[in-house]
């Protein structure tokens, strides 16, 4: 029954589809599918009183339906029409393009009937609906909202292709299907025809797919022929006939309504005529509809329940209006319900003119110094889109002000979403100026400058039409910083600390800083002031000292909060005169450390540090500690203290370490601690300790001497079950013992990381962890036999990490043998190899040349990752591996980088110091 079916309105033809005869709801429902129709009508008042309307206005409430929508009355009816017809059959997959409520009422029929659905949707659709769908088990797909509706990339584009590519899947396709204004035809006009006993004079509903209004004008016409029937239509849709071809490309918010075609269900000879609307006065009579009348409706229902009024001013008493809602305010929580979202798009209604000028009045005297806003960052004119784009996602900023060399002026302002746009419609390139995308300033008409001392009033009446303002600063004060003797001292050595002015860059990235390493800067500091001549080895240390907190006074004011701190930065050997200031001594260092969840610290850091953080850290993941000959009052607490400590690296680098009171600080997070990491240069660890946590997922010890490994014999009886990942480099426990914990834990093990030289234990990981992903071993020149045990036993591994060359007397693997087994042996999955770059180890282009093209026949093909790895000590000269016959090596890998054999290339840095 579409505008083109044989038995459209005034045919004489016989209708060749099925009808159903309507029948009220009975008592007691089989399931919530029969809770779908005979929804009620509710009269308006408190609207068309003040309106002074004199005709009956009567409400159709379609969000009473079971699915909260109009559109379950098709979802249903479609489904079990196409059941019928053999359409659908068990296992079937139902796709659907939809605004989101037709996709509900499909995902509330399939959920019910046992169906998957597939929904694809445009972005603007809101997230409460895509929730819902979730929830009822659908899948959702996201469509580009501007997508032409006949472009692959629209909400019915992607459908269509889904349902090329999934077996036994099926559109429905509620734009074309004959169920879709049946259904209305069949029910919702008759219940209307019922409840107002056949008299109605005007039908006034919303137009999307065009079902319902087609459905039921068909059946009002047939028993009422004098009713009207009056669409109503977006600004920014064509339906509504004629077509204003101005209007026609505004974009719109409100959803369910209105298209960019007109659907084959939208029969337009039944439509007497067509009301235009636009957002704003959609949204604000929805919110006079909830506030004035108690109907929790949508946004479409505004748009009708404004055409009604217009409607209504024309008719007399005695005269009847139907206006159909079709859904409730469930699926816009966070849209026009919103006072803000509404501001944001300039909807402004008398309630929220109200609301502001109280919230002005209250903020009466209040200027924008009060808000204490920190400085803006800003770019460059001449910078190209790819910085502005890392600057905006780094900051989580949508907007970047735009300045122009050398004084600095603001001429501009770019924001994320442009960007993106006109990279991808190739109207710029990664590379291009900002200056060629930004908003350009000299274009506006007026400014309007805002200072420091601006009222806030003033800015809020602002905010009601624009989205951004720039505060401007007038005065040169810049940002002052506490003087301390220690600049004097690092002066008379050659080091001048300047403050930078608020202009600086430094103090633009400071204030968004989440991550503060004092390690990372101590090691820059090391490598700089090494160069002047008054600093010598006996005072290094003392002038490191002075510098980083230097540093620190000269930013932490600028530091909302971190995340991460690693405060472990020199080594705290006694240094005469050394003013050892806490960091949560210095400006701003209490509110810093308020949201960390990751710390790195010396166990002999000051006391007040950790007390400190004793009193506003309790909510720690992850803990580093570096043990010193030294604990400080204060450690043990804080470790005690945390609430869901989950990683711990404990490094111990002397002797002496309080381990009883380590281990009964330790206690509490038996049942939280799932990451645990041990390394020690110096005396034997009580690892027994470790069986207390039963939920580790990840083991670490890094242990330089096999005596450390003395309590492995107790932990070798313990099982792990969530254990998955297991690293002993360096040094290895006891052969028996480590073979003993591994069949207890092994087969669950996904990565496994030994320094073993022991072959007989090499050749048993096939049988004590078979179900390996990622494993790094030390495999000798004559241990390629073992290498294919490995590749054959372990059918899911994807990466190994291995030595090449000679290193203190041991002969590893050479590349091309290694290239070969990789090339004859390794199992399907497997597809990166991670080379420890030694001093003779060779790679000869003839051979990587060979391998990379044999594994261009790899069934199924991966695309291979190669992995060096080398030392920090080495990485400028980088000896060995690639570095011979370097050049060609490189052309080569790039050759097969181009025809995507090889994925990914890397050098990568071990920095033992880290470790």
């Amino acid at each position: 029954m579409t505008k083109n079916c044989t038995c459209a309105f005034n045919s004489k033809k016989s209708s060749p589809h099925h009808h159903e005869r309507h029948l009220p709801e009975p008592p007691i429902l089989d399931t919530i599918l029969d809770h779908i129709g005979n929804t009620p009508i509710v009269r308006i008042n408190q609207i068309t009183k003040s309106e002074g309307i004199e005709c009956e206005i009567l409400a159709k409430c379609e969000f009473f339906n079971a699915g909260g929508s109009v559109k379950d009355r098709i979802g249903k009816r479609m489904v079990e029409e196409a059941e019928k017809a053999g359409i659908i059959k068990p296992g079937y997959t139902i796709i659907e393009p939809t605004s989101g409520n037709t996709g509900i009422g499909l995902a509330l029929t399939a959920a019910i009937k046992g169906y998957r659905t597939i929904i694809t949707l445009p972005e603007k659709m809101s997230q409460e609906k895509v929730d819902v769908l979730k929830a009822l088990g659908a899948e959702i797909v996201r469509t580009p909202t501007e997508a032409a509706w006949d472009s692959p990339e629209s909400h019915i584009g992607v459908a269509k292709r889904l349902n090329k590519e999934i077996p036994n899947s099926v559109i429905l396709d509620q734009y074309s299907n004959p169920y879709n204004p049946i259904a209305h035809y069949d029910h919702t006009a008759e219940e209307i025809l019922i409840s107002c006993d056949g008299k109605l004079d005007v039908l006034v509903a919303g137009a999307g797919t065009g079902g319902t209004i087609s459905g039921i004008a068909m059946k009002l016409k047939e028993r009422c022929p004098a009713v009207k029937i009056i669409g109503v239509d977006p600004y920014g849709s064509i339906l509504a006939q004629p077509e204003d071809s101005d209007l026609s490309a505004v974009p719109y918010l409100v959803e369910g309504i209105g298209y960019d075609f007109v659907p084959d269900a939208l029969d337009l000879t039944l439509i007497d005529d067509w009301i235009k609307v636009n957002d704003k006065d959609s949204f604000i009579y929805s919110r006079r509809l909830i506030r004035e009348e108690g109907i929790l409706c949508g946004g479409s229902s505004g748009s009708a329940m404004f055409a009604a009024i217009q409607v209504a001013k024309t008719l007399k008493k005695g005269q009847r209006i139907v206006v159909i809602f079709p859904d409730s305010v469930r699926n816009y929580m966070t849209k026009f319900l919103n006072d803000d979202w509404m501001k944001e798009h300039g909807f402004v209604d008398d309630t929220i003119k109200h609301e502001e000028e109280t919230k002005i009045q209250q903020w009466g005297g209040a200027i924008i110094k009060d808000l204490n806003l920190k400085v803006a960052i800003t770019i460059d004119s001449q910078a190209t889109c790819r910085e502005a784009i890392e600057i905006l996602e780094q900051n989580g900023f949508d907007q970047l002000p735009v300045t122009s060399s050398p004084n600095k002026k603001l001429v501009g302002l770019v924001t994320l979403g442009n960007l993106l746009a006109r990279i991808s419609r190739g109207r710029a390139t990664p590379d291009s100026p900002v200056q060629d995308v930004m908003f350009k300033f000299i274009r506006a008409k007026n400014f309007e400058e805002f200072t420091s001392n601006t009222h806030l009033e003033k800015l809020t009446r602002f905010f009601e039409k624009h989205s951004s303002a720039v505060v401007t600063e007038r005065n040169n004060d810049g940002i002052l910083v506490p003087k301390h003797e220690s600049k004097t001292v690092l002066y008379e050595y050659g080091i001048t600390t300047s403050t930078p002015t608020y202009k600086s860059p430094f103090f633009n990235y400071a204030s968004f800083c989440k991550v503060l390493s004092l390690y990372k800067i101590d090691k820059i500091i090391e490598y700089v002031i090494q160069k002047q001549k008054s600093v010598t080895p006996q005072n290094m240390s003392f002038i490191r000292y002075l510098t980083i907190q230097e540093i620190l006074k000269m930013f932490m004011t600028q530091i909302s909060s971190l995340k991460i701190l690693d405060y472990t930065f020199i080594c705290f050997e006694t240094i005469p005169n050394l003013p050892n200031v806490p960091f949560t001594y210095f400006p701003g260092g209490i509110s810093c450390i308020k949201d960390l969840t990751e710390l790195r610290c010396n166990s002999n850091n000051s006391s007040e540090f950790f007390y400190h953080l004793l009193q506003f850290c309790y909510n720690l993941n992850s803990l580093t500690i570096e043990f010193e000959n030294i604990i400080s009052n204060g450690l043990f607490d804080l470790i005690a203290s945390q609430k869901n400590l989950k990683h711990l690296k404990l490094f111990q680098s002397c002797d002496g370490v309080y381990w009883t009171d380590i281990l009964s600080a330790l206690t509490k997070h038996s049942t939280t601690l799932t990451k645990l990491h041990l390394v020690s240069f110096a005396e034997v660890v009580p690892i027994s300790f470790i069986s207390l946590f039963s939920n580790l997922h990840e083991l670490n010890i890094s242990f330089y001497e096999e005596r450390y490994f003395n309590d492995f014999k107790e932990l070798q009886f313990v099982t792990f079950p969530k254990l998955q990942i297991l690293k002993i480099p360096y040094a290895c426990p006891n052969v028996e013992y480590f073979t003993s914990f591994l069949e207890r834990n092994g087969k669950n093990l996904k990565e496994f990381n030994t320094d073993t030289d022991n072959k007989l234990l090499k050749s048993s990981i096939v049988k004590l962890c078979p179900n390996l992903i990622k494993l790094s071993l030390l495999l000798k020149n004559d241990e390629m036999e073992t290498l294919k045990i490995i590749f054959d036993g372990c059918k899911q591994l994807e990466c190994l990490e291995v030595w090449c060359g000679e290193f203190c007397g041991k002969k590893y693997l050479k590349e091309d043998e290694l290239f070969l087994s990789i090339a004859k042996h390794s199992p399907q999955s497997f597809y990166e190899l991670k080379l420890y770059n030694l001093d003779d180890s060779e790679l000869y282009p003839e051979d990587l040349d060979r391998f990379l093209m044999s594994w261009k026949s790899r069934i199924p093909f991966k695309s291979f990752s190669l992995i060096i790895i080398v030392d920090d000590s080495v990485k400028e000269f980088f000896l060995g591996g690639l570095s011979n016959l370097h050049d060609k090596n490189m052309e080569i890998i790039e050759k097969y980088k181009k025809l995507n054999i090889m994925k990914k290339f890397e050098i990568e840095v071990k920095d033992d110091d880290e470790e």
